[in-house]
């Protein structure tokens, strides 16, 4: 299950098995760093696992996800206003351990919605246009771009509603959209 709230500050995200919980630290003038505390849980009862930092700002509960052995974590670096934002997605191990990760995606852009399906990662980012990232997550240590989709508007939220299709919703689009996620690389 996931919990918490969007922003940042405060997000959760929650499986059964652990949590992790990022918190906004103070103001920096160089690089903004998101702490990330992984607690298990043992008989109902959380303990420590972790606790490490990642570059960059974390979206919401959305950014993070833990699936077999590893927590995936999508930040965007810098700001976009002066053009020096980029998008990352790291990949670390359970004890807090920098595993893989891919990074600079749509510069002087940020991210605007993140969903993890089993092995693929999917985010949106955006400034004029909103391009849909594809990633496969199939070997935790070398995260691969699988295709970019450049969409009108901007989706706030995606949801995958089965293997092959994404749902992204968004404010700016007139309806809903269905993303074909069957074969990524060739729309981009």
């Amino acid at each position: 299950t996931t919990s918490g709230g969007g922003g940042g500050a405060g997000a959760t995200g929650a499986s059964n098995s652990s949590s992790s919980s990022p918190m906004r630290p103070a103001s920096s003038t160089v690089q903004t760093w998101t702490p990330v505390i992984r607690l298990a849980m043992n008989g109902g009862k959380p303990t420590f696992g972790a606790s490490f930092t990642v570059a960059g700002q974390v979206l919401n509960q959305f950014s993070l996800d833990e699936y077999e052995g590893h927590l995936r974590v999508a930040t965007t670096t810098g700001q976009t206003w002066d053009g020096t934002s980029s998008n990352n997605l790291y990949v670390y191990d359970l004890a807090g351990n920098l595993t893989g990760s891919l990074l600079g995606m749509a510069p002087g852009e940020r991210i605007y919605s993140v969903r993890y399906d089993g092995a693929r990662a999917y985010l949106v980012t955006y400034k004029q246009v909103d391009p849909l990232f594809a990633v496969d997550l199939t070997d935790p240590a070398h995260p691969a771009m699988l295709g970019e989709l450049k969409l009108p508007g901007v989706s706030d939220y995606l949801h995958p509603v089965n293997h092959t299709h994404l749902l992204g919703l968004g404010r700016a689009q007139v309806c809903t959209c269905m993303h074909a996620c069957i074969h990524p690389s060739k729309h981009t």
